[in-house]
């Protein structure tokens, strides 16, 4: 690894692998993890110490080939497993896609970041769902109005949270998810719609939902959203 360009540091147990990451965090990208570390924690469990304060790819590197040992690993970390003896192409190889994982992984997280400070910057009530109608995002204007908490409705179906009838008749309305799933269009409520909140108290809302489209053009879910105009709807 030190000929193809790399600064290696090396210790031979789990317990020395934690605290050499609390000592030279700064200056370690990657480790390359064994799994069998004789006496005391193996390479599964020193991998599971680090993570839990660090966030820092980990490769497995070991022997073991047995199809439970490397399931194991992966539902630790997943940039990588190198059988010993693979030769330094394949862990140059490896180290190299752990990298651009990480970098991929991390592009991800940023962005998903800047979604959410902008979803929860946005005036309007905001919520997302999949194409079942099971909730999947809201931001705090949506969860004052609908009198939910997003870690509350998270994964229930919109029509028990986004509870909408006509302020006249009292009828229950359609969800505007359905329509759009079923159309694939825009749409919009009618005038005379109020939302009843969880604690029953009612808003005047006008309101539009759109599809969500992935690169492809498939509809992957349904963005609703909405506005309380209780007052304009007074004064007018």
């Amino acid at each position: 690894l030190e000929k193809e360009g790399y600064k290696v540091i090396h210790v031979d147990n789990g317990n020395r692998a934690i605290e050499l990451i609390q000592e030279k965090r700064d200056q370690i990208d990657l480790i390359l993890m064994d799994i069998d570390l004789g006496p005391g924690i193996d390479g599964t469990q020193t991998a599971k110490e680090i993570l839990k304060e660090h966030d820092i790819p980990i490769v497995f590197l070991s022997a073991r080939v047995e199809k439970e040992v490397v399931q194991k690993t992966e539902k630790i970390t997943s940039y990588g497993y190198v059988v010993k003896n693979s030769g330094i192409i394949v862990i140059d190889a490896s180290i190299k896609m752990a990298f651009k994982l990480y970098e991929a992984n991390k592009k991800t997280e940023r962005q998903r970041e800047r979604l959410s400070t902008i979803l929860h910057s946005i005036g309007d009530a905001v919520m997302a769902t999949d194409t079942n109608g099971n909730i999947v995002q809201m931001n705090p204007v949506a969860e004052s109005l609908t009198g939910w908490k997003f870690s509350e409705a998270n994964g229930m179906p919109l029509h028990e949270v986004f509870q909408i009838v006509n302020a006249s008749t009292r009828e229950k309305i359609i969800s505007p998810v359905e329509l759009v799933l079923a159309s694939g269009k825009i749409v919009g409520l009618a005038n005379d719609t109020a939302l009843v909140s969880k604690n029953g108290h009612e808003y005047k809302i006008s309101d539009s939902g759109s599809p969500i489209k992935d690169s492809d053009g498939t509809i992957t879910g349904v963005v609703l959203v909405f506005k309380d105009i209780t007052k304009e709807y007074e004064i007018q």
